[in-house]
């Protein structure tokens, strides 16, 4: 057939280049050519399962806030973003769901609540993923408000100064 090129006493699986995004694979006896993006536009890498023919995704666009579905087939968006028509859109501030944006569901671990669309973390914390989920985690026991990481003071406890933000 068509997808097939004779290469000298058998025939190879035509190797369609295109992009990064093509698993190009013979399974008993079939050509599979299928672009990972048919599964779903943000798989950057998948692969097929021996045997059945299936296609599933193994990696998805990070830089769009895409992470694999916790099945591991497919792209869904990242904890703190809803999908709208493809896109990963950010819920409000400190909100690990939402639905529409500007209604959050669901606050990280340890904040509160604030607005409609919003949560916040208690003072003396600061708001991360860093450890496979939204939440809040402590400041620094010098410090009284932090940002970004432990060590990043915004404000110091009394008797304390901060010095490039630390």
């Amino acid at each position: 057939s068509a997808e097939w090129t004779k290469s000298g006493s058998g025939c190879v699986c035509n190797k369609v280049i295109q992009y990064v995004y093509y698993a190009n694979l013979t399974i008993e006896g079939f050509c599979v050519d299928q672009k990972c993006s048919d599964i779903n536009p943000q798989c950057v890498e998948c692969t097929i399962v021996a045997y059945t023919g299936v296609n599933i995704c193994k990696k998805c666009n990070e830089l769009g806030n895409w992470t694999l579905s916790s099945d591991n087939v497919t792209c869904v968006c990242k904890t703190g973003f809803l999908n709208v028509s493809g896109t990963c859109v950010p819920c409000g501030s400190g909100c690990q769901s939402c639905n529409p944006v500007t209604t959050c569901n669901q606050c990280a671990v340890g904040a509160a609540k604030i607005s409609q669309s919003s949560c916040a973390c208690p003072p003396g914390s600061y708001l991360t993923d860093a450890f496979g989920g939204l939440q809040c985690m402590p400041c620094a026991s010098n410090c009284g408000e932090c940002q970004i990481s432990s060590t990043v003071c915004t404000r110091c406890i009394n008797g304390f100064n901060t010095v490039n933000f630390t």
